[in-house]
C-alpha cells in the first residue's frame, strides 16, 4: 500500500512509520477521509499524474490469486520479472473473475505490481 501524508512540523522527508507514529500519538490522531478505507468502493482519486485508480479488496484478492497460479507455472523470471505475457494473462483472468472492472495490463496491473 501507498499513501502520502503531508503534516505540518516534518521537514523533508522521513521514513513512512516515524511519520505514521507521530500522527498517530497526536491527540487528535490520525484521521483518514471517508471513502479513503482499505476496501472501500473502487474510484479515482487525484494527483499530480492525473486519476489513480483505487482497487477494491475483491479485486486485489482475485490479482494475488491469480499471481499464485502464474509464478506457480513458471510465469517469472529468474530476474524476478514477470515473463512476456504474463500482464495480458492477468488481465484476463481479472476480467472472467471481475466482470466489466476494466482494469488493464497497462497502466493498472502494471503499476499495482510495481507497488
Amino acid at each position: 500500500m501507498k499513501f502520502i501524508f503531508v503534516m505540518p512540523g516534518w521537514e523533508g522527508s522521513a521514513s513512512d512509520s516515524r511519520v505514521l507514529c507521530d500522527a498517530l500519538n497526536k491527540p487528535t490522531g490520525l484521521k483518514v477521509p471517508a471513502g479513503m478505507e482499505s476496501g472501500g468502493p473502487s474510484h479515482t482519486t487525484g494527483n499530480k499524474t492525473g486519476s489513480r485508480r483505487a482497487w477494491t479488496k475483491d479485486e486485489e484478492e482475485a490479482m494475488l490469486n491469480i499471481l499464485d497460479v502464474v509464478v506457480a507455472n513458471g510465469g517469472r523470471a529468474d530476474n524476478g520479472t514477470f515473463k512476456s505475457g504474463s500482464y495480458k494473462y492477468i488481465e484476463n483472468e481479472l476480467e472472467k473473475l471481475l466482470l466489466g472492472s476494466g482494469l488493464k495490463a497497462y497502466p493498472h496491473i502494471d503499476s499495482k505490481i510495481k507497488i
